[in-house]
């Protein structure tokens, strides 16, 4: 339940992150004891879901652990320093959705590396490309649920200066969102590996490009829109 005071609920956002970073500490601490002095960790994978960079041991089993630590600080700071946190607040639904989802896809990713590290046969492509889709489909959801805001959302000149434009935008961006993220769902699954650059970019354009467009056509109608 939200506080509109300019406070929000982010209980369920520390609660899902502590979790997740128990999780990605005790897998590093034990691959840490597990393998030997010198190993290479994979920390980037090719679209054929082999390792094509490789690091050391310290880097590889803590980089992911520190950087989710660094981005679960930003996504908790964030409802308390919008200009427009009131918003977020009422959001709150919302935006928790969308924090978690990041928290759990990088627990899954982080996971899925250093398992493949001790020696899993796991196809960490399609484990990305599931994870990101759920993601988006996720974000999807949760766009048309969220209230103006500086930091959070489909940020356009337009959408910031027109309620209409972004209670319409955020329709139209939640659809292409859930879309896109059925197709990364669909790509990882079924589609062959070849195409997942083509339709991820493609994808990726397509979500940028047309509701910044949109959002300026129903600025353009919007008679309450605000001056820039």
């Amino acid at each position: 339940m939200a506080i509109y005071s300019g406070r929000m609920n982010r209980r369920p956002l520390l609660w899902t992150a502590i979790i997740c970073l128990l999780i990605m500490f005790a897998v590093s601490a034990y691959a840490w004891v597990t393998l030997p002095a010198g190993s290479q960790i994979p920390t980037h994978f090719g679209v054929n879901g082999q390792p094509d960079a490789y690091s050391s041991k310290a880097f590889g089993l803590l980089f992911m652990p520190l950087l989710s630590v660094v981005i679960f600080g930003l996504l908790y700071l964030v409802p308390a320093i919008d200009p427009r946190r009131t918003n977020i607040a009422k959001s709150a639904t919302a935006y928790n959705i969308i924090a978690i989802g990041a928290m759990v896809l990088l627990t899954a990713v982080d996971v899925a590396a250093v398992a493949y590290a001790l020696g899993s046969q796991l196809d960490i492509a399609v484990i990305v490309s599931v994870g990101v889709g759920l993601l988006f489909v996720a974000i999807g959801f949760a766009l048309p649920r969220l209230k103006s805001s500086y930091l959070v959302g489909i940020r356009t000149p337009w959408t910031l200066t027109s309620d209409l434009s972004w209670r319409k935008t955020h329709v139209l961006g939640g659809w292409l969102f859930i879309a896109f993220g059925v197709l990364l769902i669909a790509t990882g699954l079924w589609l062959p590996t070849a195409m997942a650059p083509w339709i991820l970019f493609g994808g990726i354009a397509v979500i940028v490009l047309v509701p910044t467009v949109y959002s300026y056509v129903v600025w353009r109608s919007d008679p309450d829109r605000r001056p820039q």
